[in-house]
């Protein structure tokens, strides 16, 4: 008996290479009702590895509740060939025709074309019919004939377990139906009159309830995102929630999202969240190693609402409006020197402070007057809201300059805002600052006396003519000397080399900002060498650790307002559109941070990965930063 399994190793391992093949399965079958399932398939030949369900261009109407993965190995006179069906299940919310377009797979360097395909959904279209799975034990029989006892017995597990799947497979078509009747995901708008150009924070819940806990399902990912916002400017960190787990009845996950209307009129708002849901489910121990969580994907939206955007009144809007809308206060105002000359330039700053549309808040009026000249202001923003950006400081700094003397303060300061709450407009006013400003040229007058009283004659010989003679020597002048040259060449480089360490050693203990980039650059450059060491040791999860560490530390350097340990996904796309970058590399930076992610979770096949590709991706994105 060990001689046979031995015989059936050796003819396994005596596979010679054959060349991959992608291709597309289609629907099965490819006319169904609506509210029925269909499985769509993608077919490995010769290949192995996973496909995102979200990298498939699935037409709207129908979605993705669930995947599955088949194997079979083959051997013909001596030579072993695999086939891998990735099988998407798909559901059809309505009747029509829906066309899956053409679109590629990237596998080991190679791209491969996928065939668009048809599904028909009708009423009228008959029953879903089950197809009877085969598998290599089929014929064993024949194959390895004498042994029929054994494989026999291994053919039952085999088809014990394809009973278990396709078991597990309806129980997963019945948790589909518990999934949508015990999940909900509801949008929380603050009452009251809504404005353009108002940021106004709101409340994402996804929530699921006790049933489902009991029920063994536990949350693994959700990704929340708006799908109906053409009149909003929406603002969802899917990174930053809090989880309430001790409610009676239900489970949430809670998401701040900052809202900004853009126009006024009635418009649609909507969000959907799709994610996946586990369920433990008991395994055959002899097929423990595939796996025993039942893995379910969901999709939940809100429900349809509309939000009504009206226009800022006119009545009593300030003619310098400075489109703050909020609650806000004008605090610190101080001068950094109250003792200037005319014509010396001074800081003036302040701070306003708040809640509201930060990113639209312009900066508060100085009074117009002929004593001062001044410049448009500088600002800094203090974020006190998680990164949303609507809580918080914004410093001003404005240089200003004495156009006479003895001016005693500075020019007042204005500030006017809208508060919805109330809605209308409100004015801060601040007086100027104490300030002494002496006259510019105050001992001009004493130089001037100076300059009238005639020079004393000093004691001395008195040269009538002082002639010029040419001196003689019996060698070469010094100055005509290379090697002269070539020391004080020497000395101006040393002591340019001397002044340039010695600002840079200024610059780091002075300049946050230069330091902190300085530092970035130089970890960014240490995770890409151990990015492409365990790219030649095909270490993915590696791999994909250095990459995440060097973009991290490549953007903060690019980033004021971010240390690299707190960039993840939506920073990273934020400061990459910030600095410039094109479509292409972004996609690639967030495919990264994803994949990293995915990896990270258990979800990601990491034999599928193009190490040295993205590798490469890695160093141009790296360059492009510095």
């Amino acid at each position: 008996m060990k001689k046979v399994f031995i015989a059936m190793v050796a003819l396994l391992g005596a596979a010679v290479a054959i060349a991959a093949e992608i291709q597309c399965g289609g629907f099965s079958p490819s006319e169904i009702r609506p509210g029925d399932t269909a499985q769509y398939s993608i077919i490995l030949k010769d290949a192995s590895g996973s496909i995102d369900p979200r990298a498939i261009p699935m037409p709207e109407g129908l979605s993705i509740v669930g995947t599955n993965t088949s194997r079979r190995f083959t051997v013909t006179n001596g030579k072993a060939s695999s086939q891998t069906d990735l099988i998407f299940t798909v559901v059809a919310e309505r009747e029509g025709e829906y066309t899956v377009p053409e679109w590629a797979i990237e596998y080991d360097g190679k791209k491969y074309a996928i065939a668009a395909q048809k599904l028909k959904v009708d009423k009228n279209a008959p029953q879903r019919q089950i197809r009877r799975q085969t598998s290599f034990f089929d014929d064993e029989d024949d194959f390895f004939g004498g042994f029929p006892s054994v494989f026999s017995q291994m053919r039952n597990m085999q088809q014990a377990r394809m009973r278990q799947i396709q078991q597990a497979q309806q129980v997963q078509q019945e948790s589909l139906g518990t999934i949508s009747e015990n999940t909900a995901l509801k949008l929380e708008i603050p009452q009251g009159k809504i404005y353009v150009g108002q940021a106004i924070p709101c409340k994402l819940e996804f929530s699921y309830t006790k049933k489902l806990a009991d029920e063994g399902f536990k949350l693994a990912k959700i990704f929340p995102q708006a799908s109906k916002t053409d009149a909003f400017d929406c603002v969802l960190y899917e990174d930053k929630f809090t989880t309430k787990t001790d409610d009676k009845d239900k489970i949430t996950v809670t998401y701040t999202v900052l809202l900004t209307p853009l126009k006024a009129g009635v418009y649609p708002l909507d969000f959907n969240a799709q994610g996946v849901l586990v369920q433990q489910t008991n395994v055959d121990p002899f097929f423990a190693g595939f796996g025993s969580l039942n893995q379910i994907p969901f999709k939940v939206s809100t429900k349809d609402m509309s939000v009504e955007v009206s226009d800022l009144p006119a009545e009593g809007k300030p003619a310098d409006f400075s489109g703050a809308i909020g609650k806000f206060s004008v605090s610190d105002e101080k001068l950094e020197n109250d003792a200037v000359s005319v014509g010396e330039p001074c800081v003036l700053s302040l701070n306003v402070v708040g809640v509201g549309n930060f990113s639209r808040v312009g900066a508060p009026n100085l009074e117009k007057s002929a004593s001062w000249k001044t410049y448009r202001p500088k600002s800094t923003f203090t974020d006190d809201s998680d990164s949303m950006g609507y809580i918080g400081v914004k410093n001003f700094r404005y240089t200003i300059v004495p156009t006479k003397a003895d001016i005693p303060s500075t020019p007042a300061i204005s500030f006017n805002y809208f508060d919805p709450e109330k809605g209308k407009y409100e004015t801060v006013s601040l007086p100027g600052v104490s300030v002494s400003v002496a006259p510019s040229a105050a001992r001009a007058p004493a130089k001037a006396a100076e300059a009238k009283q005639p020079a004393e004659k000093k004691a001395g010989p008195d040269f009538d003519t002082i002639k010029e003679t040419k001196g003689s020597s019996g060698g070469v002048s010094v100055f005509e000397s290379p090697t002269f040259w070539a020391i004080q060449a020497a000395i101006v480089a040393a002591l340019l080399l001397l002044a340039y360490f010695r600002i840079r050693a200024i610059r780091l203990a002075t300049d946050p900002a230069y330091a902190k980039k300085l530092r970035c650059q130089k970890a960014a450059a240490l995770a890409v060498d151990s990015a492409e060491k365990a790219a030649r040791g095909k270490d993915a999860n590696a791999f994909l650790d250095s990459a995440r560490r060097a973009l991290q530390n490549a953007l903060a350097a690019n980033s004021k307002d971010y240390e690299s340990s707190a960039i993840l996904t939506a920073q990273a796309l934020e400061i990459a559109s910030a600095v410039g970058m094109d479509s292409s590399d972004i996609k690639k930076i967030e495919g990264f941070f994803l994949r990293a992610d995915e990896i990270s979770f258990g979800g990601l096949d990491a034999q599928s990965l193009d190490l040295n590709g993205m590798l490469a991706d890695l160093k141009h994105i790296c360059a492009k930063l510095k």
